[in-house]
């Protein structure tokens, strides 16, 4: 009975993440011009084809934000303002750097950490396995 549930449990699993992946969430202009690619990331059923899909569709419109390393070493820095710091400090930070570019360099941050541990558990066609299945293969190996 208990191994009956299961089956049937996972059969549904399946069929939901075939549904979920034979339909396309948003055209490609919408990722392009929208961060779909952030909620995609937190959602079990998306495909990681389609979420990095989006990801470089969405940068091929807009400016990658600068990430710590790059204020930090300054990375975007020329001669000039190397050799004096205030001056490239003041360029940076009297930038338009909102609250949102803030988000978009934290969320590129998690994407980049996503596609790293998620990567051992892509499919062949682009499916991510399920929490429940990565678990089960985790446990198997550690019997």
């Amino acid at each position: 009975m208990l191994l009956r549930n299961s089956i049937i449990l996972v059969l549904l699993f399946i069929s939901l993440n075939e549904q979920a992946n034979a339909q396309k969430t948003h055209s490609d202009r919408s990722y392009s011009k929208h961060p779909h690619w952030i909620e995609m990331m937190e959602d079990t059923l998306s495909n990681f084809n389609e979420v990095r899909h989006a990801y470089d569709l969405y940068f091929s419109n807009h400016e990658l934000p600068k990430e710590e390393d790059e204020i930090i070493g300054m990375r975007s820095a020329n001669e000039d303002e190397k050799k004096e710091k205030e001056s490239w400090l003041k360029r940076l930070f009297s930038s338009s750097r909102t609250m949102s570019e803030a988000e978009l360099a934290f969320a590129v941050k998690k994407y980049k950490h996503w596609v790293m541990l998620i990567e051992p558990w892509i499919q062949e066609d682009g499916r991510i396995l399920y929490p429940f299945e990565r678990k089960q293969i985790l446990d198997s190996i550690r019997r």
